[in-house]
C-alpha cells in the first residue's frame, strides 16, 4: 500500500517562498506519484486516462438518489472475498456474476476462448467434464448456462451436474440420444 507525503499548509502567505519551495516540490512529487497509480500520468500521451481502478477496501455506499450512483466493492454473496457492485436508487446489483466461461468443441476449449476454465474433457458421446480454476467459485452453489450448436441440423440440449467446488459434468442430448454438439458455450454463474 502506498503512502504519500503531502503538506496542506503550503504555500502560506506569511511564509518566505524559498522556505515553502522544498515542501511544494515534495507535494508535486507526491501528486504525480499518486496520479500514476491508476492513471497515465503527466507529460505522457494519454495522460489522465485510467490504467485500472483499484479499490482500497470494502466500502458500502449510502442510499443513492438519481442521478447519483456508485461502483464499489463489498463481500460477495458466495464468499467474503471482495466483489464488485453497482448501486443506484433502484437497488444494489452485482456487476458480473459470471465467474467462468468457455467456447468449446469436441476437442475442448476453442483457441483461448475461456476465462477461469482449466480443462474441458470429452468423456463419452455428449459427455464432458469441466474443471474450473481454483477459486473461480465458492462451494457447489453455482449455476451453469450452456448453449449447444446443432449437429447435422438436429437440435441438442445441454445440462450440467456439479461434481464438486471446481468441477462439473455436461451432458448433451437430442430428444432421445446422447450427442456431441458442433460447438458449445458455457457460462458459470454465482451470485
Amino acid at each position: 500500500m502506498s503512502s504519500f507525503t503531502f503538506s496542506t499548509i503550503v504555500p502560506a502567505a506569511p511564509n518566505n517562498p524559498s522556505a515553502d519551495q522544498p515542501i511544494m516540490l515534495t507535494n508535486n512529487i507526491s501528486t504525480n506519484a499518486l496520479v500514476a497509480i491508476d492513471h497515465v500520468s503527466f507529460n505522457v500521451t494519454g495522460g489522465g486516462q485510467h490504467k485500472q481502478v483499484t479499490f482500497n477496501n470494502k466500502n458500502v455506499p449510502g442510499v443513492q438518489t438519481d442521478p447519483g450512483s456508485t461502483l464499489y466493492t463489498n463481500s460477495g454473496t458466495a464468499s467474503t472475498v471482495a466483489d464488485l457492485f453497482f448501486r443506484n436508487q433502484n437497488g444494489t446489483f452485482q456487476v458480473l456474476p459470471i465467474k467462468a466461461w468457455a467456447l468449446c468443441s469436441t476437442a475442448g476449449i476453442v483457441a483461448t476462448q475461456s476465462i477461469n476454465i482449466t480443462t474441458v474433457v470429452k468423456t463419452g458421446t455428449g459427455q464432458y467434464t469441466v474443471n474450473l480454476t481454483p477459486g473461480a467459485v465458492t462451494g457447489t452453489n453455482y449455476g451453469v448456462l450452456v448453449t449447444a450448436g446443432a449437429n447435422g441440423g438436429t437440435a441438442i440440449t445441454g445440462n450440467y451436474t456439479a461434481l464438486g467446488v471446481n468441477t462439473f459434468n455436461l451432458l448433451f442430448k437430442t430428444p432421445t440420444l446422447f450427442a456431441d454438439p458442433s460447438t458449445f458455450l458455457l457460462a458459470v454463474i454465482q451470485v
